[in-house]
């Protein structure tokens, strides 16, 4: 359609399409540089601390997140309290992790960190080394500027010692 412009976020708008981001950008390097495309850079990493797994009669399986830090351009502090939980969708096709977090940034106020990614069914969390998320902010002032979208990688691979890995990229 001629004049119909698609936002970065419509465009974007799954963790799976935003890691094609680099693709996009290579296949289109002819093509004039007046177009805005999308790019992502890193805007936290966090390790966090977890206690013993808890599974449901229900097959889902939950932990206490305990501790942590978190460290980056757009969030840095230390981690108060938190849950991962993961669970089968109702139909069974796929297998979705929530983690949310309180973090205390260094000058007091607090910023609640909501990641929500996808698996293929019958995939172990502990054993699947990267799972595409999509990252949320609640509470982060309006004069520092909240991203538009923020896609992450939750590396649950280490929750046997009881730590996982978030990482969170800005997209822009």
């Amino acid at each position: 359609m001629s004049g119909t412009r698609v936002s970065r976020r419509a465009m974007l708008g799954s963790v799976g399409a935003a890691s094609l981001s680099p693709v996009l950008q290579a296949s289109v390097s002819g093509v004039s540089a007046s177009l805005d495309l999308p790019f992502a850079r890193p805007a936290f990493a966090a390790t966090l601390q977890t206690a013993e797994v808890h599974e449901s009669a229900g097959g889902s399986r939950s932990a206490s997140i305990i501790g942590g830090s978190i460290q980056g351009r757009r969030l840095s502090g230390a981690v108060q309290s938190g849950h991962i939980h993961w669970s089968a969708s109702s139909g069974g096709s796929a297998v979705e992790v929530t983690t949310r977090l309180l973090v205390a940034r260094p000058d007091g106020s607090l910023v609640e960190v909501h990641d929500r990614g996808v698996m293929p069914p019958d995939t172990d969390a502990a054993r699947h080394a990267a799972i595409p998320t999509r990252t949320e902010l609640a509470g982060v002032r309006e004069e520092e500027g909240v991203p538009l979208l923020l896609v992450g990688r939750l590396d649950a691979s280490g929750l046997g010692k009881r730590v996982l890995k978030l990482q969170a990229f800005e997209v822009s």
